[in-house]
């Protein structure tokens, strides 16, 4: 079982040229662009002192880059988790916002107000991505011990945060992180904490991105 008090870390992915392209990724493996890796690197060197004795990370590119820069800065080792994995887009992976705002203008609305009940063409619901993500987070705290962190995507944040502070739908677009920012939450047997949320001041660069 967790221990009395567990402290988890959720940890965006550094920035990639689809962040800053404005480009829908979803499961698309674009890997870090060159503040990416620096952000990585500074986002280890803010952790350094956390004493995080594990790191989970998405299986794609970029979180893997964001969780090894982490992992060598910090001294533990990191393993990659499907449950952690970001939403899939589906036809939307590699298109630039602008092209699905034009073209599917009642599907872009959807997504920047109610994303909650919106599936794109082949793709997955928000709700499954809360579903195997929290399953995944309460796995690790049932099954491993000690202060560990999450390095995911910005929609996996989102939906475990949800999960964590018992917040319904609408709720996507209330939850906001940077790139390489991270959060805080304290598990205590009988529920979480938030204590700090998109910490991102150790960053020397960073872009908003708002949909």
């Amino acid at each position: 079982m967790a221990s009395e008090s567990t402290r988890i870390y959720l940890v965006r992915h550094g920035e990639t040229e689809f962040n800053r392209r404005g480009v829908f990724r979803g499961r698309f493996d674009v890997e870090l662009n060159e503040v990416g890796l620096r952000q990585a690197e500074e986002t280890g060197h803010a952790l350094a002192g956390e004493r995080i004795e594990f790191i989970l990370a998405s299986p794609l590119k970029r979180a893997v880059a964001t969780a090894e820069a982490i992992s060598r800065i910090i001294g533990v080792g990191y393993e990659t988790a499907d449950a952690f994995n970001n939403i899939d887009l589906g036809s939307w992976q590699g298109v630039p916002k602008k092209k699905v705002m034009e073209e599917f203008p009642e599907e872009w609305r959807r997504w920047t107000t109610e994303p909650e009940h919106l599936v794109v063409p082949g793709g997955e619901s928000v709700e499954h991505v809360k579903q195997r993500a929290s399953a995944g987070l309460m796995e690790a705290l049932n099954s491993r011990r000690g202060t560990f962190a999450v390095v995911t995507h910005r929609s996996v944040i989102k939906v475990l945060a949800a999960f964590m502070l018992d917040v319904r739908p609408p709720y996507f677009w209330k939850f906001y992180t940077d790139n390489a920012a991270y959060c805080v939450f304290e598990y205590a047997g009988d529920g979480f904490t938030l204590l700090s949320w998109n910490v991102s001041s150790h960053l020397s660069e960073k872009v908003r991105e708002v949909f």
